[in-house]
């Protein structure tokens, strides 16, 4: 009688379901980690035969704005040869293709960009440059973006006028196929500062701003996205020859500054537009 055998019990239904979808979450999980640690050794050797050194270009000296003489520019830079640097854990060596030069790379060369934490020379230039990740130095998000093309952003001083540079995997963004180096290379500084603009804009509960500097590259950018987020943006330039293009890009109007009465005519449109939010590029006496 004790060694009768006790029938099974089928799983109830409810039950049934809660079981195997517990061994299907514990499966996944499983694989996602399986994954993340996949990626966190990915390209922790080179994709591609690196040097064991690089050229760079240093400031030696700050740029005297005004002088005439070019040899006095000359002797500010030096193309100096330095080891490729290796990348830590969440860091990614970049193979470096182009670095735009920004009026905060013209200021740093003059030593007035943010004048109180000056860089100690000499130093590296670039805030912000496209290229192809080739090594990553560990960890899930650095090394998924191994062989990708990036663009890359510098926020504690230059890095990017040299053939590669180490970055915080969480200042890149892939480059999709269609964005040349030539376009990734800008995706940072100006974007989102057009995007900060119309942000204050929309805070402020501002439909109309002005911008100075208004046919510069920020500039182009504000306007197009002002007409994306229903923000017309009245550009301030100095050419009359820029006022075309700007109004085809969607400009509310443009305010030649080499035209006379243009002080008038500036008045007339904010009034006309109710506009009392102006971003101000040049300052000195235009503001």
């Amino acid at each position: 009688a004790y060694n009768r055998p006790i029938p099974a019990r089928p799983l109830h239904p409810e039950m049934a379901f809660l079981f195997y979808s517990a061994l299907a979450l514990l499966a996944l999980v499983a694989l996602a980690a399986l994954y993340v640690f996949y990626l966190s050794k990915k390209g922790l050797s080179p994709i591609q035969p690196l040097p064991a050194t690089m050229k760079v270009g240093l400031l030696k000296k700050f740029v005297q704005k005004h002088s005439a003489n070019e040899s006095d520019y000359a002797g500010c830079f030096e193309v100096a040869q330095q080891e490729v640097p290796k990348p830590s854990a969440g860091q990614v060596l970049v193979q470096i293709h182009r670095s735009p030069i920004n009026p905060s790379d013209l200021s740093t060369l003059t030593g007035t960009y943010n004048s109180a934490q000056r860089e100690e020379l000499p130093c590296k230039m670039g805030f912000e440059a496209s290229g192809v990740v080739v090594q990553s130095g560990g960890g899930p998000i650095a090394g998924s973006l191994v062989g990708k093309r990036v663009g890359v952003v510098s926020t504690g001083g230059g890095l990017f006028w040299a053939e590669y540079a180490v970055v915080n995997a969480m200042r890149c963004v892939e480059l999709p196929d269609d964005v040349s180096y030539e376009e990734g290379c800008g995706c940072f500084v100006n974007p989102l500062t057009a995007i900060a603009f119309l942000e204050i804009a929309h805070t402020l509960k501002r439909k109309t701003i002005v911008h100075t500097a208004g046919a510069s590259a920020l500039g182009r950018m504000v306007i197009r996205l002002g007409k994306l987020e229903g923000v017309d943006v009245i550009p301030v330039v100095r050419k009359e020859a820029q006022v075309d293009e700007l109004m085809q890009l969607g400009a509310r109007a443009v305010i030649v500054t080499s035209q006379d009465g243009w002080k008038g005519r500036l008045k007339a449109v904010c009034l006309e537009s109710a506009c009392k939010l102006a971003f101000d590029a040049v300052a000195g006496g235009l503001t």
